[in-house]
């Protein structure tokens, strides 16, 4: 895939935000206990649960707005997640430059998908242990390809794709350290995706 540099001037917004006015304004509700409709017949009921898989589904990249990660050399950070973030679908660039901000805010590298920029790098001293990251990939294959590609791209292996028993036999995953020793997660919950049955 293809990494495309986002232009929008202002690096934490983007197009096609639905915010809290407009779910209201359209009557949807983030989740079924939300709604004033919860108490309906059963098969209201129903109908509420797939709808509220959806609205979740459909707010996937809206819970978490950004996230940065602090970098020992912003370029080779770039270069590794440019090569391993597309195959996730995030696929957009977006640089800030600090002096733009107030006094001492950093320049950031930033990496999104939908109209969004939400994972940004940053130079100074990385801290390894205190952050782990876990990038949604959509299927198996993904998460293998991911994989791979991390590894190719110099990060080391913390644990191969397969299923993750520990926590539920359909969550899909794998685990590198990138060049700065963050824990990165390649992962498919196959319930949590349109195709899911249950």
């Amino acid at each position: 895939m293809k990494m495309v540099k986002n232009t929008d001037s202002n690096p934490r917004m983007g197009a096609g935000i639905v915010g809290p006015g407009d779910q209201k304004r359209n009557k949807q509700y983030c989740c079924f206990n939300c709604s004033p409709d919860r108490d309906r017949d059963r098969e209201s009921r129903t109908k509420k649960r797939h709808f509220r898989r959806q609205c979740h589904l459909n707010q996937e990249f809206n819970m978490l707005d950004h996230i940065f990660l602090t970098v020992s050399n912003t370029e080779s950070a770039i270069a590794f997640y440019t090569k391993v973030l597309p195959i996730l679908g995030i696929t957009n660039r977006h640089d800030y430059d600090g002096k733009d901000g107030p006094a001492g805010h950093p320049d950031l590298m930033g990496f999104g998908a939908k109209g969004r920029i939400f994972f940004w790098l940053r130079q100074g001293q990385p801290a390894p242990e205190a952050v782990h990251v876990g990038f949604v990939a959509n299927s198996e294959d993904i998460v293998n390809t991911a994989y791979a590609a991390a590894l190719a791209a110099g990060a080391t292996q913390i644990h191969k794709p397969g299923p993750q028993l520990h926590y539920d036999p359909r969550y899909y995953a794998a685990q590198v350290r990138d060049p700065d020793g963050y824990s990165l997660e390649f992962v498919y919950k196959s319930w949590q995706h349109d195709d899911a049955t249950q």
